[in-house]
Order: structure tokens, then C-alpha cells, then sequence
């Protein structure tokens, strides 16, 4: 699994009932508005949560170096070297639509380092259609984005959808979700206790 948490740190999954919640995003959720419709937090409230600071008090910001470690390590263990890549493709912009969703070219640059191990040589310049573009978008929060030097803003898309939407829309949405939810039932797939706690 190619996983990288440093552009969407925010982002988690949800259950209810042992199924995953189906939200604005397809499965993927933010784990600041959820704790704040936990904590009874109204919408207003919630989108202040939404700066810098609070992203900083909630361990956002500073991922990206042992998330590369991470990743260049697992992706080595396959035998394909990602080091020199994943700097190039961080100069780029965003690499990731997800923590698990991959841009095309990443996938092109391991799927080449994979062809030159087979002795064959990859035709440069060339990369098949992406997929995964179709598929939801987790914002890269612009706070996060500039800590990382890449473009970032709140606009996110749903599956099989082109249209976008923003930050406001989002929550809306996601409480509206939450609200039809047992709450009994409800579990977060990682903790939100980083969260909660600076609530």
C-alpha cells in the first residue's frame, strides 16, 4: 500500500456499525470536523479550527521528512529506489490526491524503475491516463500546502465527479452525514484524541 499522510494529515476514516461512513468525499473525512461535531461544536465554530495554528497544536505540520523516510524505506524493500523521485516529485506540487491515491507520474516513475530491472528500456515521455483523477480529492489545506512549498487550497471532488467544492460545503455536508448517524456507532479508523485534546 503507497501511503503518504504529509499533504492530508487531517484526513481519516469513519465506521458506523462496522461499515465506512460515506461522506462529501467519498470515505475520506476530516478529522477536525468530526471532532468538533463530537464535541457539540457548531459549524462556525468548526471552520475557525481551520489555520495554521491549530493544525501546528494538532501535529500536522513537520510530516514530510519521516514520511519520506517511511515510504522511500517500505518502497525499497520491493527493491525499487524512490529517493531521487520523491524529491522531484515534491518540487512539483502535491503528489498525492490522498493519503493512499498517487498522481500519475509516481506511478510512471515505478513502474519504469520496475521495466529497467527487466532489462527493457521505458519509452520516456509517456504516461497513461490517470485513473485516480476521477476518483475523491482531499484538499491540501493551504497552511500545510506552504509549510511544504507546494500550491494549496480547500477545494475537494467526490468520486466520478468533476466539480469541485470548498471548505464551507464540506463541513456542511459532513455534519449533515454525522447528524443521520447513531452516534453510539460511530468509531474513527485512527484516534482523533490529537484533536479533541486541543478543542
Amino acid at each position: 500500500m503507497f501511503t503518504f499522510r504529509a499533504y492530508h494529515p487531517d484526513l481519516t476514516y469513519l465506521k458506523h456499525n462496522d461499515s465506512l461512513v460515506d461522506g462529501p468525499t467519498n470515505h475520506y473525512h476530516s478529522a477536525i470536523v468530526y471532532a468538533c461535531f463530537k464535541a457539540g461544536l457548531d459549524q462556525a465554530d468548526t471552520l475557525k479550527r481551520f489555520n495554521g495554528g491549530f493544525f501546528e497544536r494538532c501535529g500536522y505540520l513537520g510530516l514530510w521528512q519521516s514520511e519520506r523516510d517511511r515510504l522511500v524505506e517500505e518502497v525499497n524493500t520491493t527493491g525499487v529506489d524512490i529517493a531521487a523521485s520523491i524529491r522531484r516529485w515534491g518540487r512539483e506540487d502535491a503528489f498525492m490526491y490522498s493519503i493512499n491515491h498517487p498522481k500519475i507520474r509516481v506511478l510512471r516513475d515505478i513502474a519504469s524503475q520496475l521495466i529497467k530491472r527487466q532489462g527493457r528500456k521505458p519509452i520516456p515521455g509517456i504516461s497513461p491516463h490517470d485513473n485516480l483523477a476521477s476518483g475523491p480529492h482531499f484538499a491540501v489545506y493551504p497552511e500545510i500546502a506552504e509549510s511544504l512549498g507546494v500550491k494549496g487550497e480547500y477545494v475537494f471532488k467526490n468520486v466520478d465527479s468533476y466539480r469541485p467544492f470548498g471548505l464551507e460545503q464540506f463541513v456542511h455536508q459532513s455534519f449533515d452525514v454525522y447528524a443521520g448517524l447513531d452516534p453510539q456507532g460511530m468509531m474513527p479508523h485512527q484516534h482523533i484524541d490529537h484533536v479533541m485534546a486541543q478543542l
